[in-house]
């Protein structure tokens, strides 16, 4: 009730302050990209506008309309997503209506193989600003308010991008600069990619174009260290307390380097290093353990057809890879008893290939299958995860068709295919039917 106030109460006071500046100033419109008010200076508008969003290929955010600042010190644009689906399961269902992810399948009670559920998750809505405009000084931010639907659909707000820029400069909650959106095909389901990361954090970039066809980025984020620990009985509670609340002390340092043939080509190698902290329970001090990751990705459209293709593979970089999450294997213990305490780091690799053939303008097809494998030495110590409990190797395969009705109107049908195999279980698989709805403005 206090984060919707929260929410309610910033609205309220951006609403507030555009008002003020509007009795001040005076305002104008851009409505629609077609206005003859001013062709050249709406183009180079919507332009600057667009420069701010986010890559996403689920979503692009054109905006319909924008409000200029009298002389031009400002440009406002805001816009919203309805996305309703509804999904069938058959296999071991997942209760959550925005996704099927790898990391959610479990083996359910064979009367509960099937399941039928609808959500308006994932609707959304955004804003765009932009400060002094076209000058050395531009700043721009950019909001967006998701709606994520939980358990029996209780929906409750929360962030899906929170950023703003200057310069070359990024600061803000989205996407991982270790992430390549732009080789990623569009899905109904919101997992996407299950060996690859759509993950967001906290974090500080910068980005820059080095020459008209390549550009790079260097970052600061917040880590994500997601890792094993032991739980021995022998151990004080003193000590057991220590290994489950160590913090996390050195940021991760993603970068890329990306080479562009044109709008829709392009192929970008990019990097993670990282330094997770454990704590060493039989020396009672601190360790840490280095981790990397190399990711290969592309885009290159041919015609009608569209190909996406990545490969990755790194050193303690599991929960880089959305079929991990929460899977507690970036580093897992040691079962050699000369290292005892002492955890050790993983190795994990995937890769993904898509391809979208554009049946006409506004029909597409989309097929993706992606997977991804864990090397995890075994080990017998009592954990928070026990090693038959982690994941070996993951899948998944889509079929999309996505029909845009209008600017306003989409429609799409998916076929997800999903696999998991543990360690020391049984392999789990679910196959899960979608339609949905989408609206945007």
């Amino acid at each position: 009730m206090k984060a919707k106030k929260c929410l309610a109460l910033i609205i309220a006071l951006l609403a507030t302050a555009m008002t003020a500046s509007a009795q001040k100033d005076g305002v104008y419109s851009f409505i629609g990209k077609k206005n003859r008010v001013n062709l050249n200076d709406s183009a180079r508008l919507y332009k600057t506008l667009l420069e701010n969003t986010p890559i996403e290929p689920e979503f692009k955010y054109e905006p319909h309309f924008a409000v200029v600042g009298y002389g031009g010190r400002f440009f406002f644009s805001t816009g919203a997503r309805l996305r309703f689906t509804a999904s069938y399961d058959l296999g071991n269902p997942v209760q959550n209506p925005q996704s099927t992810g790898v990391s959610l399948l479990e083996d359910v009670w064979r009367g509960n193989r099937h399941l039928f559920q609808m959500s308006a998750g994932s609707s959304n809505l955004y804003f765009n600003i932009i400060g002094f405009p076209h000058s050395d000084n531009q700043v721009g931010l950019f909001v967006r308010l998701d709606l994520d639907a939980e358990n029996n659909n209780s929906y409750r707000v929360k962030a899906g991008h929170i950023y703003m820029r200057y310069r070359n400069f990024l600061c803000g909650y989205t996407s991982s600069l270790y992430n390549d959106r732009g080789a990623d095909p569009f899905m109904i389901t919101d997992d996407g990619i299950c060996s690859s990361g759509a993950h967001s954090c906290v974090q500080i970039n910068y980005q820059r174009a080095l020459s008209k066809h390549l550009t790079m980025g260097v970052g600061v984020e917040l880590p994500r260290a997601d890792y094993t620990r032991y739980c021995a009985d022998s151990l004080s509670l003193d000590k057991q307390t220590k290994i489950l609340q160590i913090n996390q002390r050195v940021p991760d340092i993603p970068f890329y380097f990306q080479y562009s043939w044109n709008q829709d080509a392009h192929l970008r190698l990019s990097g993670v290093l990282r330094t997770i902290n454990h704590y060493d329970w039989a020396t009672d001090d601190n360790r840490y353990d280095f981790g990397w990751g190399a990711k290969l990705t592309g885009k290159c459209k041919m015609g009608p057809v569209t190909l996406y293709g990545m490969f990755q593979g790194g050193r303690a970089i599991a929960n880089y890879m959305v079929g991990n999450d929460k899977d507690e294997l970036d580093l897992v213990p040691y079962d050699d008893p000369g290292h005892a305490g002492r955890m050790r780091a993983t190795y994990s690799i995937g890769g993904m290939f898509a391809a979208q053939y554009d049946i006409l303008p506004n029909l597409f097809v989309t097929g993706q299958f992606s997977g991804f494998r864990n090397y995890t030495d075994r080990y017998l110590s009592k954990s928070t995860t026990e090693f038959d409990e982690h994941t070996r190797r993951g899948m998944s395969l889509t079929a999309t068709a996505v029909w845009r009705i209008s600017d306003l109107f989409s429609a799409a049908a998916e076929y997800v295919h999903v696999r998991r195999n543990f360690e020391g279980q049984p392999q789990v698989r679910n196959n899960r039917f979608y339609a949905m709805f989408m609206m945007t403005f």
